[in-house]
């Protein structure tokens, strides 16, 4: 059976959301260097996110949105959790992963109201949205109560905030439970996270160096 990644209309909607985002991603660096500049080089992360607005900044491209796809058809997850689901371009690859697999949910987050009405628009549109939850809100609230174990998370919001929503759902996680987080080069805010996760309780998976994701095994131990 094909993937609903093959359906005319997933494919529209897909190809119109990586189209803007090619558009918007000059354009939210242009934002946050110009606020950056005007503080005298100063920016907290809170600022900065502020500066992206509601375009879909830095969004996962067409290959790692496969990878996604990949992971859920591959781990077969009855429960997946997205912290960030922005326009949600992350979030129709997941579902598409779980449609196909014929089971399973996905709860995502977005703080934004426009970006989350933006998610439930592009995952109706592509016939995505029963499989999924858009929570609005922060993530450490909004997140806060998922019923059953999570199988599959995936960190795409504020990179600071990476290690307070994993901390938080790590006692809902299931027995090899997998951690896919979106990465930025180079950024501060994701230092403590990184020693978290690639020390105790987690293994580290190597993915190809086209994606920007660290993957993160739960011990079974």
């Amino acid at each position: 059976m094909p993937s609903v990644l093959e359906a005319e209309d997933t494919r529209a909607v897909l190809a119109e959301l990586h189209a803007y985002a090619e558009i918007e991603d000059p354009l939210a660096r242009e934002r946050v260097r110009r606020v950056r500049a005007a503080r005298g080089g100063q920016l907290s992360t809170a600022d900065k996110y502020e500066a992206y607005g509601d375009a879909p900044p830095l969004a996962v491209s067409a290959s790692e949105g496969d990878v996604l796809y990949f992971l859920v058809r591959l781990l077969q997850p009855k429960c997946v959790v997205e912290f960030g689901s922005s326009h949600g371009i992350s979030t129709l690859y997941l579902a598409a992963g779980l449609h196909d697999n014929g089971a399973g949910h996905l709860v995502t987050t977005e703080i934004r109201a426009a970006k989350a009405e933006a998610t439930r628009k592009n995952l109706t549109r592509a016939g995505l949205i029963g499989a999924v939850e858009v929570r609005l809100g922060d993530a450490r609230e909004s997140l806060a109560e998922i019923d059953g174990l999570i199988d599959l998370v995936f960190l795409d919001g504020r990179n600071d905030l990476y290690l307070d929503v994993l901390a938080m759902l790590e006692p809902q996680l299931s027995d090899r439970a997998v951690v896919v987080a979106d990465l930025s080069p180079d950024d501060p805010d994701l230092t403590e996270y990184l020693e978290y996760v690639r020390a105790g309780r987690f293994s580290r998976v190597e993915l190809p160096a086209e994606t920007s994701f660290e993957v993160s095994v739960l011990s079974s131990a």
